[in-house]
């Protein structure tokens, strides 16, 4: 079993910071943990290493968990992390480097502290406190992709009026996007899509995929299963079957 939680950020992350969470492994180890894209970068301490930078991920990722062990990490909020640690997403897509060999001040921070931290809820608020007393030399983040990922992550805004409303033209678009969020707008709604998919099947367990696919903006059913294998190498029934018996938030 794996236990999932989200947790309140303090008042002056808020900009930057989406959510903190906390990941708990039960008494048994849990091998190929799917990790889903979900258009974030996270800033990630485990038990007993360093602390890293999860880049926006374009596909799954497949971890092992030990049994006992725990995550602490902050959730970016999409299109934040470039002005924040002044890396380009683009830079760590589908990467999870050292975050002190990216973003500088974090060579300041006390590696073996965290490390030695064995309770996820203390790790994440040392997270909390470090990240704060960095705020004070972060960029402006660029308020139109924010805004653009806003809309496209609700729903409301086909990718194919985005340039038109932004402005911009389709090449000065994808510029800013990859810079600032790690990849272009269709991806980041097709990304988009299927966590709105997730979050809704949690809400209505019982809800059939017709349903589901018709409620977030797919064609059909087919639609939807065909997305949902190339973004998570499994059948929607799969995945949400692993989720049913493996978390518990």
């Amino acid at each position: 079993m794996v236990t999932y939680r989200e947790h309140p950020v303090p008042a002056a992350l808020r900009w930057a910071v989406a959510c903190g969470w906390t990941l708990e492994v039960g008494p048994a180890p849990v091998s190929g943990w799917r990790v889903l894209p979900d258009t974030h970068m996270d800033i990630v301490a485990v038990s007993g290493q360093a602390v890293r930078l999860a880049g926006p991920a374009t596909t799954v990722q497949l971890i092992d968990l030990p049994a006992g062990g725990g995550v602490a990490g902050l959730r970016l909020a999409p299109g934040t992390a470039p002005a924040l640690l002044g890396v380009p997403a683009d830079a760590v897509r589908d990467a999870s480097p050292d975050l002190a060999d990216v973003w500088r001040p974090a060579r300041r921070w006390d590696q073996d502290h965290l490390r030695g931290l064995t309770d996820t809820r203390s790790r994440l608020h040392v997270l909390y406190r470090l990240l704060a007393l960095e705020l004070h030399d972060a960029a402006t983040p660029d308020r139109l992709v924010r805004r653009a990922v806003h809309a496209l992550s609700a729903g409301r805004l086909p990718v194919a009026r985005l340039a038109h409303d932004t402005g911009l033209t389709q090449r000065q678009l994808l510029r800013r996007f990859d810079a600032a969020v790690g990849y272009g707008p269709k991806r980041l709604q097709r990304i988009a899509r299927l966590q709105r998919g997730l979050a809704a099947h949690q809400r209505e367990p019982g809800l059939g995929l017709a349903e589901l696919a018709a409620g977030i903006g797919y064609a059909d059913q087919a639609h939807l299963t065909r997305d949902w294998v190339a973004l998570t190498g499994v059948t929607p029934r799969v995945l949400l079957h692993e989720r049913r018996v493996t978390l518990d938030s």
